[in-house]
């Protein structure tokens, strides 16, 4: 298993169309536990929530890719029905990430699972564990004094077709190296793909053309001993995130679709975007699960375009609220929501607020 993931997220690295198997699985793991659990683990955890998914994630697939290994002992089919399951569950998961390349993405979480079940596989026969038939009593292997029953060295035994074992020390070394590679092949892929970091604050990936980013910020602060500059340095920011990794887009595809009930569907280009007038303005972004006193808040100055303008192109003010535009959903690209709604029944005095 540790073979399989280095496959998969070597082809991540080098081909971000496929997703990581790994990253997929814990996303979907995020997106199917309740709210209410979700919120207490971020409360109960913190910054740390993400590395313990993660870690849970990575361990439960290996402790059922034991199980699988022991279950090969007894039943191939079943063991292979297991690995179909894997594949099945990885298939489902990297499909769900946005901008898949479909093919792709089939060949290499089949070809990773092939790789590392061949692995298995070959462990299992030098180890003289999985035989195709068996009877009557086990020959006994030669044995060095250091190491009775077992060679040192690789051996064939002579009249048996059980063929090439190892010794017990050779066989630690075969399998030792196997996991090193796969954790190898997984660290080069996790730094080809930016993101040797789960949960950072990774750059969105540009295709062409240049985001113009205010330069950096005057550190303006209080004189009092102990208290934080007023605007947070980016690095020291606090992120708490659905998503393992930031989505990935292109500028030169991605589009901005407004529908629903407007007068004017419209669909902007990211250059339509930011041709719009821009607003900067100093926020304070607060967790919802951060306590009095707690560190999950950071002071930014951001730079975009107002909603009311986008709003305004797509034929839409605050005049027009009514009972089918009470609420407004926006869709990130990885299929994150979020809902605005008035704070007020007036009309005089509606106006849109952040509800998530």
């Amino acid at each position: 298993m540790v073979v399989a993931f280095g496959v998969a997220e070597l082809v991540h690295g080098l081909y971000p169309a496929v997703p990581s198997v790994l990253v997929a699985v814990a996303q979907r793991i995020i997106e199917f536990t309740p709210g209410d659990f979700a919120t207490r683990a971020v409360e109960i955890l913190g910054k740390a929530d993400i590395p313990v998914l993660v870690t849970v994630t990575v361990f439960s697939t290996l402790a059922l890719a034991g199980v699988l290994a022991y279950l090969s002992l007894r039943s191939r089919f079943v063991a292979l029905l297991g690995v179909g399951v894997l594949a099945a569950v990885a298939l489902a998961a990297s499909f769900s990430e946005p901008a898949v390349s479909p093919l792709a993405t089939v060949l290499t979480d089949l070809g990773a699972l092939g790789v590392g079940s061949a692995v298995a596989v070959f462990l299992l026969h030098t180890s003289s564990e999985l035989r195709p038939s068996e009877s009557g009593p086990k020959p006994e292997s030669p044995g060095t004094e250091d190491e009775p029953g077992f060679q040192g060295v690789r051996s064939r035994e002579a009249g048996s077709s059980r063929g090439v074992v190892v010794g017990r020390r050779n066989f630690l070394i075969l399998s030792g190296s196997a996991a090193l590679a796969g954790l190898a092949a997984t660290g080069v892929g996790r730094t080809l793909a930016g993101g040797g970091e789960l949960g950072g604050s990774n750059p969105v990936t540009l295709s062409s053309g240049s985001v113009t980013l205010p330069g950096p910020l005057p550190e303006a602060s209080l004189d009092v001993p102990g208290i934080p500059p007023l605007i947070t340095p980016a690095e020291d920011s606090y992120l708490i995130d659905t998503a393992l990794i930031s989505p990935r887009i292109n500028i030169d595809s991605w589009t901005l679709n407004v529908t629903g009930a407007v007068d004017n569907p419209i669909e902007l280009t990211y250059s339509d975007l930011t041709s719009l007038p821009t607003r900067e303005a100093d926020i304070t972004l607060s967790c919802v699960s951060n306590e009095v006193g707690g560190g999950l808040i950071s002071n930014g100055r951001w730079t975009g375009v107002l909603l009311s303008d986008v709003l305004a192109e797509a034929g839409f003010g605050r005049d027009k609220i009514g009972s089918a535009s009470e609420q407004l959903v926006g869709r990130s690209v990885d299929g994150w929501t979020a809902g605005f709604k008035q704070t007020s029944p007036s009309t005089a005095a509606r106006r849109w607020s952040p509800s998530a």
